[in-house]
């Protein structure tokens, strides 16, 4: 009898988990393109043309000083959500060392602004617009 109740409590368990659909939000799936600035005490600079393409949980990004459109040039990177405004980009860098990079995001209905506090004074920028 003791396991039947086992059983039984078994099964209602695995059901009541939460399915995770593995999915990221609609607002980190599909492509944007947009430019990446150092914000320090008002004055902008390293202005750079980036793009950036969701793909799951995995991205990939390009980055280029010239008007057109970047290509993509560094693949399979991962990130993940942090409730409920934060995004963690795991670069993995030449030397095989590992680098996090935690932003704030922002949506709105045709682009995503990230932003990495740096200092009081100092941020990275991210403004993207989704490309359709």
């Amino acid at each position: 009898m003791k396991l039947f109740y086992f059983c039984l409590f078994s099964i209602i368990l695995l059901s009541a988990c939460k399915k995770d659909k593995d999915e990221p939000p609609e607002a980190f799936r599909g492509k944007y393109f947009g430019e990446f600035y150092v914000d320090k005490g008002g004055v902008s600079y390293n202005l750079s043309n980036v793009s950036f393409r969701f793909d799951g949980y995995k991205y990939d990004f390009g980055i280029s000083d010239l008007l057109d459109y970047p290509a993509y040039s560094h693949l399979g990177k991962e990130f993940f959500l942090t409730a409920p405004d934060k995004i963690t980009f795991k670069l993995l860098l030449p030397t095989a060392q590992q680098l996090n990079r935690e932003y704030v995001y922002t949506v709105k209905p045709d682009s995503l602004i990230l932003i990495n506090t740096i200092s009081p004074t100092e941020r990275e920028i991210f403004r993207l617009k989704r490309i359709r």
